[in-house]
């Protein structure tokens, strides 16, 4: 339904990416909430801030603490926090996410270099 909801017109295929990253981000994260509430934190689901697909030695983090750091990392640079939410929730390569944002590829390493420790910073106080 969220996805349904943001679909509207579609330009490309990396805009439908970027819609459905988003709506993947919410959905998860209010699982997650939900799961939070019911267990007190069992089984809730996390998510990696490293690249490898094997995930060995990468660092899980939990969903809602992730949603509400990519909230404050929103309010402080709108781009970054697109940036991460493209990676991680919509499985975007570099360059998809720097034509969906219509930027460099190297500004998107920089903004996604500087977004991943900035996220490690404030989840690590969590």
């Amino acid at each position: 339904m969220r996805l349904a909801g943001g679909l509207g017109n579609l330009n490309d295929r990396v805009h439908f990416f970027r819609v459905a990253a988003r709506a993947m981000r919410q959905v998860l994260a209010d699982y997650a909430r939900a799961e939070r509430a019911q267990k007190r934190g069992g089984g809730v689901p996390s998510v990696t801030l490293d690249d490898s697909t094997e995930g060995v030695g990468s660092r899980h983090v939990d969903l809602v603490a992730l949603d509400d750091s990519l909230s404050r990392l929103a309010e402080l640079n709108d781009r970054h926090a697109k940036v991460v939410t493209l990676r991680l929730f919509g499985s975007l390569s570099i360059d998809e996410v720097a034509q969906s944002l219509g930027v460099s590829h190297a500004t998107v390493e920089s903004d996604w270099a500087f977004a991943k420790a900035w996220l490690r910073k404030e989840l690590a106080g969590r």
